[in-house]
């Protein structure tokens, strides 16, 4: 085993283990490992847990200096009421006294959830915000998140990226993931939050800073901060400090140099700000060519693409979003979704999504053949509880909500073959997959799957005479990668000025030969339907994009 260990991070110990200088830490893997070197083939493994009681104290809140710890004697005999107040002041000094003495939370809790404001206030309950601005904070979030990295997650969904501000990811928090991404060996590392603007603009009511193309952005000012993870320490803060009238003035957030630059930002771009600085064109095609990115601008975070989701109340008017795509850094990174475990679109958004099975049908090709990252949320695929109240707290039993248990759909055997490809469904599972929303959504898959241009090209309207009708290409050249594809959803459509050769589309197999520079008119009609007409290349026969995939399910 190699010594100084500890310096080693995981990208090191991954090479010793390549090298065999290292044994890894799980039991199975090293059973594994070690009938390696034997020559021997571990046939079964078993494993007895072997419970244990700990033979000390053990206190459910931890915290870092006596003056913060609770009186259990007094807490465990007070009303619930009380015990959440009691919680309340040594977290936000709500007493007068100073608890919180390193500052680890905002202190501040009647904010306005459409301004800046709402991103040092209490958010409901027992949600106290963390001071973001506190870099020993930030430290803590970054070391504690990135064990999951280390641990094989992709990706992040940060919840409510709205209340924190767009410095402090930018400050810190992007770049700390990344690179602890690239430490765990993770190159492709995603990350993207929520920025729950409910509005059908994209500028969410003329407010930058709190809508969600402001958070792909890097900061365009220079904005001042302090790494000192002491920093804090010196300022004494009480919620009766953080009133709204010292959110424009002089509250001792704003003292610190960190928080003076976060209210200096969320001045600069509230309500009425300008947004010409945010303008790209990286989700664009030039005519009918990939456009080289551009990405000197990009925050590095992504968004949950919330105004789509908004005006998903129809697919024709969630597509009319991209009007204002320029707005992002690269719109093409977008989560994309219809409903959520919080909300449905505007016209009904309390309730889980029930506007019908052909509507779902359209939904649903959209989001699987247009830009962004599609996503789906449980059970929507055989309109799981529709209709439903998609959230009612603690005020109903969950199995009356939207976020009911969903298992019971899924209970059987199925044996899995290929991707999107089955056999020997028996059980509720096989009733699950005989619907037609989830064999609409196996073809759609396997059709994203064999296209580049579907997974993560860039489009274009110019030329394509349709109610949704758009093309797209994706090009890679260091990796041979050329796809081109032209898609109308609910309709039919006419693409002109597209370059010439055989066209294939996957729905139906139908063929077409175009000239350079020529024109192919797409025939569709049902609502839900699609065309998706391939070039065909070198990439397309790569892929297996050169034949009918939907129906095959």
């Amino acid at each position: 085993m190699p010594k100084q260990k500890q310096h080693l991070g995981t990208s090191g110990w991954r090479k010793c283990i390549i090298k065999s200088q290292y044994l890894p830490s799980y039991m199975w893997n090293v059973n594994g490992w070690l009938c390696e070197k034997l020559g021997l083939h571990a046939i079964s493994q078993s494993q007895k847990c072997v419970p244990e009681t700990y033979h000390e104290d053990i206190n459910s809140i931890l915290q870092p200096h006596p003056n913060t710890l609770l009186d259990y004697d007094a807490y465990l005999q007070a009303p619930g009421a009380t015990q959440y107040q009691m919680r309340l002041a040594k977290m936000k000094n709500t007493d007068g006294v100073n608890h919180d003495v390193h500052n680890y939370y905002h202190h501040y809790g009647h904010g306005n959830w459409d301004t800046f404001s709402s991103q040092w206030m209490q958010i409901a309950g027992d949600c106290v915000d963390l001071n973001t601005e506190n870099p020993y904070v930030l430290e803590y979030i970054v070391k504690a998140y990135s064990k999951y990295i280390e641990m094989g997650v992709d990706a992040f969904r940060i919840d409510t990226g709205k209340h924190i501000p767009r410095l402090v990811f930018n400050k810190y928090l992007n770049d700390a993931f990344m690179e602890a991404a690239a430490d765990a060996g993770n190159d492709g590392f995603y990350m993207f939050t929520e920025i729950c603007a409910r509005a059908n603009e994209v500028v969410y009511r003329g407010t930058p800073n709190m809508s969600a193309f402001f958070y792909t952005w890097k900061e365009s000012k220079d904005y001042p901060w302090d790494p000192s993870k002491t920093s804090w320490d010196d300022y004494i803060m009480f919620e009766t400090d953080m009133l709204q009238a010292d959110l424009e003035s002089g509250s001792k957030m704003f003292a610190h140099t960190n928080g003076k630059s976060a209210q200096q930002q969320g001045l600069d771009y509230a309500q009425g700000a300008s947004t010409a600085e945010f303008k790209s064109n990286n989700h664009l095609l030039d005519g009918n060519n990939y456009r080289p990115v551009d990405y000197s601008k990009n925050s590095g975070l992504n968004i949950i693409d919330f105004p789509m989701h908004w005006n998903f109340n129809s697919a024709s008017s969630a597509y009319g979003v991209h009007r204002e795509d320029y707005l992002y850094n690269d719109a093409t990174w977008n989560v994309v979704y219809v409903d959520s475990h919080d909300y449905s679109p505007s016209d009904d958004c309390f309730n889980r999504y029930n506007k019908g099975t052909d509507a779902w049908a359209e939904n649903i090709s959209l989001m699987f053949t247009f830009r962004g990252i599609p996503c789906l949320y449980y059970g929507s695929e055989i309109e799981f509880k529709a209709g439903a109240p998609a959230d009612k707290g603690p005020s109903a039993p969950l199995e009356s909500t939207g976020r009911a248990y969903f298992g019971d759909n899924i209970e059987g055997s199925v044996t899995a073959t290929d991707f999107g490809e089955y056999t020997n469904a028996s059980g509720a599972v096989a009733t699950t997959l005989s619907k037609p929303l989830p064999k609409h959504l196996a073809d759609l898959n396997k059709i994203r799957r064999a296209v580049p241009a579907l997974q993560k090209g860039q489009y274009s309207n110019d030329g394509c005479n349709g109610n949704m009708a758009y093309k797209r290409r994706f090009t890679d050249s260091a990796n041979g990668i050329d796809s081109f594809v032209l898609v109308t959803v609910s309709g039919g459509a006419t693409f002109s000025g597209i370059p010439g050769g055989t066209y294939v589309d996957l729905v139906t197999g139908d063929k077409k030969t175009v000239s350079a520079n020529g024109s192919l008119t797409a025939s569709c009609s049902g609502r839900g339907n699609a065309r998706i007409y391939v070039l065909q290349n070198a990439t397309a026969e790569e892929y297996g994009a050169t034949k009918k995939i939907a129906g095959k399910s």
